[in-house]
């Protein structure tokens, strides 16, 4: 019957519903039991009210059919045995569940308080609950479900989850003993210019809490006495001062003269920052320089050359050495180090591929020598100097 031919309703059907269905044909009469949708051939109850066929409609396919469709098609006596209670003003159960949620609905509310929540953990843009793809979703997940206005989350949902997260922060900071805080100037890809201060501590039941407590614009010069102000403010508004919060920042010398202005003991040095430091003097070694730029020069050609990377993969397995790919870097020194150890899994894969006829080699590929690979940078005595003047030898 799926393929049978879908024949159109009689003239004196006039809801628009029936732009969407038809009936099959039996034994040279319409059978009326079951409308038959156009788009997925479905069959829908008939009994004389297009209810049910509207709601198959907005359920299954999105299309919302005018509400003075869901009158009564015409039908006689003869086409439903229960046309009459149809036309009498009874909701079908279909309909009822289907009809949208009032706003102010516990339902309703708390979708309304997961889609903010969501853009909030997840940093996304008001817009996207505009997007017709989220649209979509929250269609098929709660078709009664209507999406507010953006303004609603960005004049009144996200503030009130930041009141209720602040309100927890501080109930926590207030129990806690002690306090560290730390500080740092960063650049938005905008090129505003930004300050973060985190704070963090271990609470009564000895797990560790990290909350960030302010992320500003500051415009102002980046000095020590700026800084000092700035940190003053912060401790002030939540309440932190009476802990004697300890500070912890990088070797900058403006960082070292705020902690002394804001009054803030012990200031501890980052030693993430400080191992930084020493590492970057050690890759300015001239022998160590040198490899280093030789390094990266190869890196960067197996990167822009499709076919050395494939003679590369080649003699990878016949020297049964792991698949992986050269890393390509940046200036930093841990990733210039994982460049180095890459580098140096790989040394017969790379050496033999540049010694391959299938690839041309370039001159600055010929300036890698074994020399160079037995370089020990510990065989050089490196003076470590941080912002803050200090000379440490290694």
């Amino acid at each position: 019957m799926s393929d049978a031919e879908i024949i159109y309703p009689p003239l004196n059907f006039k809801s628009k519903v029936w732009e969407h269905y038809g009936f099959y044909k039996k034994d040279g009469r319409l059978d009326k039991t079951d409308a038959i949708c156009k788009m997925c051939r479905a069959s829908v109850k008939y009994t004389g009210s297009t209810t049910n066929l509207i709601s198959h409609l907005k359920r299954r396919h999105g299309v919302v059919v005018d509400s003075e469709a869901s009158a009564s098609a015409p039908a006689s006596s003869s086409d439903s045995p229960v046309a009459t209670s149809s036309k009498s003003g009874e909701k079908s159960i279909e309909s009822f569940f289907h009809a949208p949620l009032a706003n102010s609905s516990a339902r309703s509310t708390a979708i309304t308080d997961a889609i903010a929540l969501f853009i909030c953990k997840d940093i996304q843009p008001y817009s996207v609950t505009e997007n017709e793809g989220f649209k979509h979703l929250l269609h098929v997940l709660e078709p009664r479900y209507k999406i507010p206005n953006r303004k609603l989350f960005s004049d009144k949902q996200i503030p009130a989850l930041y009141d209720k997260a602040r309100r927890e922060i501080e109930e926590s900071l207030h129990k806690a003993q002690r306090v560290a805080v730390t500080v740092d100037g960063w650049t938005s890809c905008a090129t505003a210019s930004y300050v973060t201060v985190t704070a963090h501590y271990i609470d009564d039941g000895w797990v560790l809490k990290n909350h960030v407590l302010q992320t500003r614009v500051f415009s102002e010069a980046h000095t020590g006495n700026n800084l000092a102000v700035l940190l003053q403010d912060v401790c002030h508004e939540w309440k932190i001062e009476e802990k004697s919060p300890a500070l912890v920042t990088d070797n900058a010398r403006n960082m070292i003269l705020a902690g002394a202005g804001a009054k803030m003991d012990p200031h501890v040095r980052c030693i993430a920052h400080t191992l930084n430091l020493a590492s970057q003097k050690a890759f300015k070694v001239d022998s160590v320089s040198e490899l280093v730029v030789k390094v990266r020069k190869l890196v960067s050609f197996f990167h822009k050359s499709p076919k050395a990377t494939e003679v590369l993969r080649e003699i990878q397995t016949q020297l049964h050495l792991p698949n992986h790919k050269l890393i390509h870097v940046s200036t930093r020194w841990n990733s210039t180090l994982d460049m180095l150890e890459r580098f140096w899994e790989q040394q017969p894969a790379v050496l033999n591929t540049l010694l391959s006829r299938k690839i041309k080699r370039r001159e600055a590929m010929a300036s890698l020598t074994e020399d160079d690979m037995d370089t020990d940078p510990r065989d050089h005595q490196i003076n470590v100097t941080s912002e803050s003047g200090n000379h440490t030898p290694q």
